[in-house]
């Protein structure tokens, strides 16, 4: 049986709205522990998360589904501020890896804790739930279907930590 497209095109709103209310919410307190915005955050913890704090630029896009341009122009705003910087990769001289500098290490430790916080907040109730596990399983399959080739490594990490469930 096929699903209704209007009730498709409502569970999106709803998945969006939810997503886009977590978000802001995420934005203030991540503002407001560490002057870092969510785009920031996004891109320091992949570098914090990557081995020897760095990933070429290209990788970076791929980590986050962002397209080249948005990457590129949120590096060098970030490079600006000392958060990152730009180096050349020895292997390809083509390529540009992207490092995390001493400040946004601090950065992403203030803004670490708000982060989790906020999320710890806004999910009490429904994270460690039968539902709440339903949900993160959704969310995977969703990942998967909507760009199979980008965020896998993200994608295996978070069928991982929400267990064997969230693979079905």
């Amino acid at each position: 049986m096929g699903t209704d497209d209007s009730s498709s095109v409502a569970l999106f709103r709803a998945l969006s709205l939810a997503s886009r209310q977590l978000n802001a919410a995420i934005e203030t307190a991540l503002q407001d522990a560490a002057g870092v915005s969510l785009p920031e955050f996004d891109i320091l913890t992949a570098l914090a998360q990557s081995d020897g704090e760095r990933a070429r630029a290209g990788e970076l896009g791929v980590m986050l589904a962002w397209e080249k341009s948005r990457t590129s122009h949120q590096v060098a705003r970030m490079e600006r501020r000392g958060l990152v910087e730009r180096g050349s990769c020895d292997a390809d001289l083509r390529g540009t890896f992207v490092h995390l500098t001493s400040d946004g290490s601090r950065a992403i430790a203030a803004a670490s804790p708000a982060y989790r916080r906020v999320i710890n907040e806004m999910l009490e109730g429904i994270s460690g739930t039968a539902s709440g596990e339903a949900l993160g399983s959704v969310a995977l399959e969703i990942g998967r279907r909507v760009t199979p080739t980008s965020c896998q490594a993200e994608l295996a990490s978070l069928e991982k930590n929400l267990g064997a469930d969230a693979r079905a």
